[in-house]
């Protein structure tokens, strides 16, 4: 779970972020507060503080204009990997 939500906060600070990716973390990091483990229950607690404190540094990251955004940009992916192995990328394909 905390490597979700260290995706998601990824997410939001490259500016892919939404509403509901603020509304999740908060709701995430429920779950985790439920956790038998001790460790577990204090993951999130630095997201949660940041969120709570610096609410609108997070709201100024976030997307107005749209309700969801993955987060996944194939053409950089496919380009990363085209340079790790020496190719040239063909996005013409249907």
């Amino acid at each position: 779970m905390t490597q979700v939500m260290n995706n998601k906060l990824r997410k939001i600070l490259d500016g892919k972020g939404v509403a509901k990716d603020l509304k999740d973390l908060k709701e995430w990091s429920k779950v985790l507060n439920a956790s038998r483990c001790g460790l577990g229950q204090t993951a999130a607690n630095p997201i949660v503080s940041s969120l709570k404190n610096f609410r609108p540094l997070y709201e100024q990251l976030i997307q107005k204009d749209t309700d969801f955004d993955e987060g996944f940009d194939m053409k950089s992916a496919v380009q990363a990997s085209c340079n790790y192995v020496g190719r040239v990328p063909n996005f013409n394909h249907h």
